[in-house]
Order: structure tokens, then C-alpha cells, then sequence
């Protein structure tokens, strides 16, 4: 009886195989037959799934962009908690993403294959992942609306790092989306200096009354 092989449980097994050839080689180094064989397939074998390493990488991307998108999502729908937690949880999300090697490797490759003379070419999934990223972080950024000054500063602090990290390179590569991104984290940077220079002049009232 031959034996039955579960595609989409080996399809992310290539994927998880293949970031962490792509985060310690790089894009260009890496070649189709070393993530082959890690994976414990032949060429052909691999070929059944991915055509090309272009595919695999970008879908590799894909795999780290979704991760970071469902632990924002987790964040946003956690309820009764203050904002001052909820921005603790949103920062916690970063700081775990970029001390995980493999992941901000791989965005950070994606980054500079982008950048390259002949950049790769963006899968319709990939773009699809990115605004649906795009998407759950505006809503954490309406989450904290209602915000003190103090922890609109330390949201955007937060935001800033991550956008010239990570969110720019990504979003750069989908028609439309950077623009309105960068619109974006400009409205927030204005709201929170705004809010900070109300603080400033209340407590400044307070101490002439």
C-alpha cells in the first residue's frame, strides 16, 4: 500500500526548512538543491510543491508576515484590558519578532531582494498578507485612541523602530500601500505631539493657578 503524504503538512515543513536556510544564507546564496535536501526530498520531489526558489522564498515571507499579523490580531481582540497594557502587549509582539533571528532575517532579505537590480517579483498571496497586516495594525493604533499622551509617545516610539525595519520594506512593494502607510504613522505622530503639548500646557496652568 503506498504510503500517504500529508501535502500541506509538507508544504509548511519546506517553508519552516527553507527560513532557516534563507536567515542564515540569504536569498541570492541559497540554492534549490540545498533546500532540497534539508527537507529530505530530491529535486524533483521539491519541484512537486515549489517550482522555483523564488516561490519558496516568497511564500516564506508570507509564512513570517501572517505569524506577526495573528499575534496583532490576538492583541487587538483581547478585551478589558487598559491601553496602557494592550500598547505593553502590541510592543511585546516587536520585540519578540525582532529577537527571533530567523524572522527578522527573512523580512530583512526580502528588503534588500527588493532593493536589488532586478527585484523579485510579488506573489498576489504575499500582497494579499501584507494588507491584511496593514489592516490589523491600523485597527491597534485605533485600539489606543483614547490614549494618554505619555503612551501615545511610547506607541509611536515603538511604531517608528518597526516601521523603518520592517513595515516600509513590506509595504513599499504593494502599489498604494506605502503612501498610506507613511500618511498614517505622520497622523499618529502628529496626534501624540499634539497631546504631549496639551499635557505640557495643562501642567504648566496648573502650577501659575
Amino acid at each position: 500500500m503506498p504510503k500517504l503524504v500529508d501535502h500541506e503538512y509538507r508544504s509548511k515543513d519546506i517553508i519552516k526548512q527553507a527560513l532557516d536556510i534563507f536567515s542564515r544564507k540569504g536569498y541570492y546564496t541559497a540554492n534549490y538543491e540545498e533546500i532540497a535536501k534539508q527537507c529530505g526530498l530530491s529535486r524533483t520531489g521539491l519541484y512537486k510543491y515549489y517550482a522555483n526558489k523564488e516561490l519558496i522564498f516568497m511564500e516564506t515571507v508570507q509564512y513570517v508576515v501572517d505569524l506577526i499579523t495573528e499575534r496583532l490580531q490576538d492583541v487587538v481582540n483581547t478585551k478589558m484590558i487598559s491601553s496602557s497594557q494592550r500598547l505593553k502587549e502590541v510592543l511585546n509582539v516587536f520585540a519578540d519578532f525582532m529577537q527571533n533571528h530567523k524572522f527578522s532575517s527573512i523580512l530583512l532579505e526580502f528588503a534588500v531582494c527588493m532593493n536589488h537590480d532586478q527585484p523579485l517579483t510579488v506573489s498576489q498571496y504575499l500582497q494579499e498578507s501584507i494588507k491584511s497586516l496593514g489592516k490589523v495594525i491600523e485597527a491597534v493604533f485605533a485600539s489606543l485612541g483614547e490614549s494618554s499622551s505619555y503612551t501615545l509617545s511610547s506607541a509611536f516610539m515603538g511604531r517608528s523602530f518597526f516601521r523603518n525595519h520592517i513595515l516600509q520594506p513590506l509595504f513599499g512593494t504593494v502599489e498604494g500601500e506605502g503612501n498610506r502607510y507613511i500618511c498614517l504613522f505622520e497622523q499618529w505622530e502628529s496626534i501624540s505631539n499634539k497631546r504631549h503639548e496639551l499635557s505640557i500646557e495643562g501642567a504648566l496652568n496648573s502650577g501659575l493657578q
